[in-house]
């Protein structure tokens, strides 16, 4: 069982830092309690926006969810909303990357 507590205790000094973190697996649902108010707008490199994260495979930023789901609600779910538990690191911005398709297959790691 993770002790959560102490580690709140001690990063709430640091809840205005801005820090991204990605989740490179099958995507997540932006319409999820737990992740809805931690979506972003991320700027591309060119100069354009994408809402959130990026589907690899649909080259859009339209993600079926999966896996991912599971790991980012550990990550970062949202506390005090009665809906499912809290994430470890609630204040963080999600960036899920959608690198696996709905079949679990990842051809872009294997070549």
């Amino acid at each position: 069982m993770m002790q959560m507590g102490e580690v709140w205790r001690l990063a709430i000094q640091h809840a205005t830092r801005r820090v991204k973190v990605a989740v490179i697996d099958t995507g997540i649902d932006w319409n999820d309690p737990d992740f809805a108010s931690l979506r972003r707008t991320l700027k591309t490199k060119s100069g354009g926006y994408i809402p959130g994260g990026w589907n690899v495979f649909g080259n859009s930023p339209f993600m079926t969810t999966g896996n991912c789901a599971a790991i980012c609600r550990v990550l970062a779910a949202k506390a005090n909303n009665s809906y499912g538990f809290a994430g470890v690191a609630p204040n963080v911005t999600l960036v899920p990357i959608q690198f696996v398709d709905d079949n679990y297959d990842a051809p872009y790691l294997n070549s």
